[in-house]
């Protein structure tokens, strides 16, 4: 879908805060203001929102997920189940089949508590 620029990007940033929306349109298109008034002042500004920007709506979380699901087949992202949870893995290295910490940390130290349990049997067995 087709919007203006004003709708689909900056007032989405505006709300954020203004220090977001000015930061980032002086890094993205190049506008330097340090505030509000200066921005509104910009004839670059004014340029920049007379445009439009292809906008992406998502109306449900089944479609947000089929649109996430998606993206990873376009950038060729490997998605995997965990053996131990049964979570997705997203990334990574392509043989990986366990989340890590950062992701699921109850899932990484259910394995390493199992890790070492089979350590302290075969320990105890010698």
């Amino acid at each position: 879908m087709i919007d203006t620029f004003y709708k689909g990007w900056f007032r989405p940033k505006l709300l954020k805060g203004p220090d977001c929306a000015l930061t980032e349109l002086c890094g993205k298109y190049g506008i330097d203001a340090r505030n509000l008034d200066e921005l509104i002042k910009s004839y670059e500004f004014y340029k920049l929102m007379d445009g439009t920007i292809k906008v992406t709506r998502i109306y449900s979380w089944l479609g947000y997920l089929w649109w996430e699901f998606y993206q990873d087949l376009k950038s060729l992202k490997t998605v995997k189940i965990c053996q131990n949870c049964g979570n997705f893995i997203r990334g990574g290295h392509k043989d990986r089949i366990f989340c890590t910490e950062a992701e699921n940390p109850d899932c990484f130290r259910q394995r390493n508590a199992k890790s070492q349990r089979r350590s302290r049997l075969r320990r105890g067995k010698r």
